[in-house]
Parts: structure tokens; C-alpha cells; sequence
């Protein structure tokens, strides 16, 4: 269904826009502040993060071709408002993992408009009530990368979609864009830095999602009640590190993509364009480096023609529009 290639689309963008990076390399400004600060999270056993999390993605478009979807053309949009709880647990005896994280959707609920008649609204919302209630467990090592883990495929059979959240749990446990990282001097104000990761979710080949960040200033984190977009209240009393990263998709050098290695195994080729840019503003505590919030928005546009090795074709055309707020709950 489209809406789930929407969210896979986001959740994709979320974790590219926290990707690791090299050590970064200092920006030119005279001003920047001097004080290098560690912005890698330091977890331990026994600790709870709780995160709201409010993903709106609108998906505009449609299909042609043998297979023609008429519920796909149009306007749709959904709302997803989760409730996430993230527990710290030490790794299992002889095991070489530096820690687990279990992740709990406590609460789960999407709301679902469409300018057409969609006969799978229904089951789009049931998908998401029943993600409530079900525990995800992630075995990391040291670096935040996800070694192992338990139950995520019994919530999500998309390889693709997977992958993509295994990203995620890295972006919380690994730190904005690698900065700060152990074994690296850390950053400072005014830093800048940036990553490279082939796209290889999207149907076409040869394509590269870029990142780019940069340590804007130090601010009061985020109350739970405030939004990012807000200015913070003066008397909280915790402080953040700001970053703001841009993500953009770089074409192939060729200008004749052709298809993903999963599909020409398949026998099918592709052909069309695809862009996509966003960016995120991130509230990381100079305390612990838990990420505090998040605000990003993204946009994808493709004009992709999918056919068979029996001639049979597929066309898509359309645009997916994403916006997130991440924050973290206090006890």
C-alpha cells in the first residue's frame, strides 16, 4: 500500500539525517566556541526513556499501467501519535554486546484522511493500534550498532522497513551524525560535518543520501510541553547542544539509473527520477547526550516505471511530504 511506502520513506529519511560519520573536521569561524563536548549518549542499565512521538505523512500521486491501484491516486494523509518506552538493560552473561534495548509501544494510534474512497483505511489504522503494547529488543555494541534483535519481525514484514527501523535505535543510541563519539575529541560550536550512505531502499540504482550538520549554538532543552519550533522556557534548567542537519539525494552518476540489485535479480527493470531533500533541528543534552528533540520535515518526489521481464509495466507518479516531532518525556 502507498501509506506504507510512505512511512518507510520517512522512517529511511529519520535515520539518514543521523547516520555516522567520520571524526568531524572543525569549521573555519573565528568565533566558534573553543569547548569541544562529548554528544555521544551515555546509557546504563537500569534507565527509562520515554519519547511522544507525532509523524504526519502526506502522500499526493498515483499509479498506471497493468497493475493500476485507483485507491492510490489522490490525497492521503496520516497521523501517528506513539507513545515509546526504552529500556537500558545490561548485555547477557558472555555475550560481546555492550548493551540491549528494549522498546515498548505503550501507546499507538493513527488517524487516516483520504480524498478517495480507500477500502484499506480501516486496516492502515488496525496496523498501527496493534503495534500497542509490543516489546522490540535491540542487542547493540559499543558503537550504538545494532548487532541482533528480537521481535521486530513479528511487527513489520518489510525487509526494507526492518532495516529502517534498526537506523532509528542506532540514531538514539549512537549520537547526531557520529559527533562526539568515543575515541573522538568531540565537537564544538560551529563545527560542521557530513556522510554519505548509498540509497539502497529506493527502486532505482546508483543513488546517495548526503548529509550535512552543523552545531549551531547551546539553548534550554525542550520542556515536554514545548515544541521545537518554540522558543524553549527560559527557566529550564537543562542545557543542549542544537544541531541542524540537512539531508539531500544525490543522483547516480549515470543518467540512466537502472534498477536496484533486489529487483534485476527479479527480473525487472526500472526507469524515472526520484529526488528528495529535508532537515531536522535536534535538541541533544550536554548532560548525557540522550536526545532530548527532534523536528523534521522531508519531501520525495518520483516518476518511476517498473516492467517485467514479460513486458508487463507499472507506473508511479507522486510525492510524499513528511513532518516529526520527536521528544523525550520526563519522569
Amino acid at each position: 500500500m502507498k501509506l506504507l511506502a510512505a512511512v518507510c520513506i520517512l522512517l529511511c529519511a529519520a535515520a539518514l539525517l543521523a547516520q555516522t560519520s567520520p571524526p568531524p573536521k572543525p569549521s573555519p569561524h573565528p568565533r566558534a566556541a573553543a569547548v569541544r563536548v562529548d554528544l555521544h549518549p551515555r546509557f546504563a542499565p537500569g534507565q527509562v526513556l520515554r519519547y511522544a512521538i507525532e509523524v504526519e505523512t502526506t502522500t499526493e500521486g498515483g499509479s498506471s499501467g497493468v497493475v493500476q491501484d485507483s485507491a492510490a491516486s489522490g490525497r492521503l494523509v496520516v497521523t501517528w501519535d506513539a507513545t515509546v518506552r526504552i529500556e537500558v538493560l545490561s548485555p547477557e552473561a558472555g555475550s560481546t554486546a555492550a548493551m540491549r534495548l528494549r522498546t515498548t509501544y505503550e501507546k499507538s494510534s493513527a488517524i487516516v484522511h483520504s480524498d478517495t474512497y480507500d477500502p484499506a483505511t480501516d486496516a492502515v489504522v488496525d496496523q498501527y493500534k496493534h503495534l500497542e503494547g509490543r516489546a522490540v529488543e535491540f542487542v547493540l555494541d559499543a558503537q550504538g550498532k545494532v548487532m541482533s534483535v528480537q521481535g521486530l519481525g513479528e511487527l513489520l514484514n518489510d525487509p526494507k522497513a526492518v532495516n529502517d527501523a534498526k537506523q532509528w535505535i542506532e540514531q538514539l543510541s549512537s549520537g547526531p551524525s557520529g559527533a562526539g563519539r568515543p575515541g573522538h575529541a568531540g565537537v564544538m560550536i560551529g563545527q560542521q560535518w557530513s556522510a554519505a550512505q548509498p540509497a539502497d531502499g529506493l527502486p532505482l540504482a546508483g543513488f546517495v543520501w548526503r548529509t550535512t550538520a552543523a552545531y549551531l549554538r547551546n539553548a534550554p532543552c525542550p520542556r515536554a510541553d514545548t515544541s521545537p519550533q518554540q522558543n524553549p522556557a527560559p527557566s529550564s534548567e537543562e542545557q543542549c547542544a542544537v544541531i541542524a542537519t540537512h539531508l539531500g539525494l544525490l543522483p547516480p552518476k549515470s543518467q540512466h539509473p537502472g534498477a536496484s540489485d533486489p529487483l534485476r535479480a527479479r527480473g525487472v527493470k526500472a526507469t524515472g527520477t526520484w529526488t528528495g531533500s529535508g532537515g531536522s533541528t535536534s535538541y541533544v543534552s550536554l548532560r548525557n547526550g540522550w536526545v532530548v528533540s527532534v523536528s523534521q520535515i522531508g519531501t520525495e518526489k518520483m516518476n518511476v516505471t517498473l516492467t517485467s521481464e514479460h513486458g508487463d509495466s507499472l507506473r508511479y507518479v507522486g510525492t510524499v511530504r513528511t513532518r516529526t516531532i520527536l521528544q523525550l518525556v520526563p519522569d
